[in-house]
């Protein structure tokens, strides 16, 4: 035991005054005359024992009375266990993330917990300290020092964040809310999720004093949607297509008959019963009717607990803007491309010749066909590269007699030119391929195939997808940025019937629709910062806006910029919630996006012990608590760093026994 103020003991001393006023009694004896006191000698005897007894009791209560007062002054204490919790600016790290939805020990939400402990380190710090708040939100309001009484009510609004963040991320932050010339105390409230929390490099700080502070986490089962695809990169209004979706089971137990749900445009398009292993996924299938509205948002869901924020997965899709296709051609004579898109709804078609060119038509196409150009100026081959460079399309058709007629170095494509060969039948194309997938459903053996010459001997590595009989191809595709489609031979009857054949149309059209740019991301997770979405009319002076579909009366604007037909979208990682968003002006409706949860977040694995003192052995002052119950927590901290305070209870013994020597004095 200690004392605050050691120099009040010497009030001590103060014990001997009802000492010396016991010993000697100065009160002057009184005679009484009296006849005869034989009677009285047994009285005496009794009463001057009483009084003895009487005077020993008040002298112990006067002496007890002074003993704890002159404590009560000198503020005994019994020290902690270590020295902590002594600073006066400390920094409150609380995970929000939607991992903290899991239950504890105590089966109570993680978050609920943390707020808790969060609320019991405060009160045991002077009101004189300042804290930080900080969650992974990241908010503003955290880069400044509050009251205790400001953190308390930030803490009673704190909600699930979508925000995931990384270990790194979270060290960084709390490094630049420390200054270098204060030490700080830093608590960490996490489930310190090994998926989130253990995406740490090695940190170093030997100023601050860090408190690890791992919540209680019972159990990490959990089944979230892993992913979702379509089987085409878009959807065309004409043509079925295929939603996938892999659904993970993170838990250790058998998942049998989860019931899946899709959700298209608020009504329900599909259920599905499926059993998932432990640690494993299981893809399922909807199939999406081919009478969709242009603009459709939906979800898939399922029922899975404890933890709920990833049981709906959101998604949109809009059915595939028209392709824009640009020819470039010697003559104004139509040619057999020209006839496959023309007039055909779902594509942009323009065609020039050499002489008459719309560079702004060859900036938006998706697909450039170069069709047997005897020469090929500057400026085009500039615009071809450019066209590669940017992911798009380009389909080449060869000049009879110079062939690709300049763009060899420029493409880096090596051939020869052949003189003119007999026509050979096109062996049977691969229905399995991808490119043909959708395609043909399978080739009768009595087909009859078209016919060709190739003027082109590629020397460059190639993918064929159409060849000869004799293995020589005659379509080809080459790996570039973008697509780059050759074929061997124009397309002319002295060289091929395939521009005749009913295998042209189909053939040419899968270029095309292989090319299309419109088909957006089917979701962004909720913590990126910046969407990218294509738009087929797009107003560079509209102000586009983002409007929930769960929320009436709510729009958020984010800061856009515009690139050719691309609407760039920049947000704060906190503002955006999981869900499905309208995308328009106020005007005009432009389709739908969806957000989801970071998928490392549906991880709930949590970190061993030994994990996290190796990650952050880099801390020199670090305390590590078990996991321990938000219930005993202040208990704990108090017991490790607080002294117990005993003053009080001298005081209130001190009282105590002057109330006793007053009753000692009135009735005994």
């Amino acid at each position: 035991m200690n004392f605050a103020n050691a120099t009040f003991l010497w009030g001590l001393l103060a014990l001997s005054i009802p000492i010396i006023v016991h010993l000697f009694n100065f009160r002057k004896a009184k005679l009484i005359q009296f006849s005869n006191v034989r009677f009285l000698d047994q009285v005496k005897k009794k009463s001057s024992t009483t009084r003895q007894l009487k005077h020993l009791l008040i002298l112990f209560c006067r002496m007890a009375f002074l003993a704890f007062l002159v404590l009560a002054f000198a503020q005994p204490y019994i020290p902690g266990q270590e020295e902590g919790l002594k600073e006066n600016t400390v920094i409150l790290y609380v995970d929000n993330s939607g991992s903290m939805s899991n239950l504890t020990s105590e089966n109570t939400a993680a978050l609920n917990v943390a707020i808790a402990m969060a609320q019991d380190i405060i009160a045991l710090y002077p009101q004189t300290t300042t804290f930080k708040l900080l969650d992974n939100n990241f908010a503003p309001y955290s880069t400044h020092y509050k009251s205790a009484d400001k953190t308390l009510d930030l803490l009673s609004e704190l909600s699930y964040s979508s925000v995931s963040r990384s270990g790194q991320e979270i060290m960084d932050k709390i490094a630049s809310l420390t200054n270098s010339s204060q030490k700080n105390e830093i608590f960490i409230l996490s489930d310190m999720q090994h998926s989130t929390f253990g995406q740490i490099k090695l940190i170093q700080d030997s100023l601050n004093q860090y408190y690890l502070v791992p919540l209680s986490i019972d159990q990490t089962h959990n089944v979230h949607v892993d992913t979702a695809y379509l089987h085409e990169p878009f959807i065309l209004a004409h043509k079925d297509n295929i939603l996938s979706a892999k659904i993970r089971n993170n838990g250790n137990n058998n998942i049998e008959d989860l019931i899946v749900k899709l959700q298209l445009n608020e009504k329900q398009a599909a259920s599905l019963a499926i059993d998932i292993a432990p640690h494993s996924t299981k893809t399922i299938d909807f199939e999406l009717s081919k009478n969709l509205p242009p603009h459709n948002q939906g979800k898939i869901e399922f029922q899975d607990f404890p933890v709920t924020f990833d049981n709906e997965f959101f998604l949109s899709f809009n059915l595939a803007p028209k392709i824009h296709i640009t020819e470039i051609k010697e003559q104004q004579t139509p040619t057999y491309t020209q006839r496959v898109f023309e007039g055909n709804s779902l594509f942009e078609f323009n065609t020039y010749t050499t002489g008459n060119i719309s560079y702004q038509s060859l900036e938006n196409a998706d697909l450039l066909i170069v069709s047997q150009l005897h020469e090929i100026n500057h400026s085009l081959v500039s615009q071809i590269s450019q066209r590669l460079d940017a992911g798009k399309s380009v389909l080449l058709i060869p000049h009879q007699n110079t062939g690709l007629g300049g763009l060899e170095e420029a493409l880096n494509i090596h051939y020869l030119l052949q003189s003119e060969v007999s026509k050979i039948e096109l062996a049977k194309p691969d229905v399995n391929h991808p490119f043909f997938e959708g395609i043909f459903e399978s080739l009768d053996q009595n087909t009859r195939l078209p016919q060709a010459s190739p003027v082109l001997q590629l020397q460059t590595y190639h993918q064929p997808l159409l060849q000869l009989k004799t293995g020589t191809p005659f379509l080809v595709q080459l790996t570039q940025l973008g697509k780059l489609y050759i074929y061997t031979a124009p397309m002319a009857d002295t060289f091929t019937s395939f521009h005749k054949h009913a295998f042209f149309v189909p053939v040419m059209q899968r270029i095309a629709e292989l090319s299309a740019t419109g088909g957006n991301k089917l979701y962004y997770t909720s913590d990126n910062p910046t969407v990218q979405v294509s738009l087929d009319t797009l107003d560079p002076r509209a102000l586009y806006k983002l409007r929930p579909m769960d929320i009436d009366h709510q729009e958020l604007i984010p800061s856009q910029r515009t690139i050719q037909n691309q609407l760039v979208m920049d947000f704060p990682q906190y503002l955006l919630s999981p869900g499905n968003y309208a995308l328009g002006t106020d005007t005009d409706e432009m389709g739908y996006i969806a957000f989801n949860p970071t998928p490392s977040e549906s991880n709930l694995a949590i970190m061993e012990p030994e994990e996290l003192e190796v990650r952050l052995s880099g801390l020199k002052h670090r305390t590590s608590f078990d996991q321990i119950e938000s219930k005993n927590f202040s208990k704990i901290l108090k017991e490790k760093y607080h002294s117990i305070e005993l003053w009080k209870y001298a005081l209130l013994l001190s009282l105590a026994f002057l109330i006793a020597e007053s009753m000692l004095l009135r009735f005994l």
